[in-house]
């Protein structure tokens, strides 16, 4: 006898969050993800409203993405000093120059000619949210990166 069964978990809204901080909060509950665990611990001493770049690809991918930047596994602080170069202080990214936490300042453009729908920030391209988050981005945007350079979906933090 086969028996097909579903089970409905809940998850993240990958395309429209209505409030980063919690997206970045209910993101780190995850087991193996280092990354959004290390952006949830850098969030808790920051205000305010927060831009977060998420690679748009699962926890096992990006631990083994962070593994390979450095060899073995980072610590807390290799981990949170990634985290701080792919967060702004804004509620959302717009046309010019945008500074993650780190201080690092990249050059941010909207709309690229190949793709309405796609962003730029300094050399990572993501996917531009529906114009209804936009509005209601009081309290920050996640922007998921979708076509990574140089094989890499996060910035590194500056050396």
């Amino acid at each position: 006898m086969f028996v097909l069964a579903y089970v409905w978990q809940a998850g993240l809204d990958l395309h429209s969050p209505a409030n980063a901080r919690r997206w970045v909060n209910v993101c780190a509950r995850s087991r193996e993800d280092l990354y959004c665990k290390a952006a949830a611990r850098v969030l808790r001493g920051t205000s305010g409203p927060i831009v977060f770049l998420h690679p748009n690809k699962g926890d096992h991918e990006i631990t083994a993405d962070l593994i390979r930047w450095k060899g073995h596994p980072p610590t807390r602080e290799e981990a949170e000093a990634v985290a701080r170069a792919n967060l702004f202080a804004a509620p959302q990214l717009r046309e010019g120059w945008a500074a993650s936490l780190d201080g690092q300042r990249r050059q941010v453009k909207l709309s690229l000619p190949e793709s309405r729908h796609l962003g730029q920030v300094g050399q990572l391209r993501f996917g531009l949210p529906a114009k209804s988050a936009v509005e209601a981005a009081r309290e920050g945007t996640v922007y998921l990166v979708t076509d990574p350079a140089h094989q890499r979906d996060f910035f590194l933090p500056a050396e």
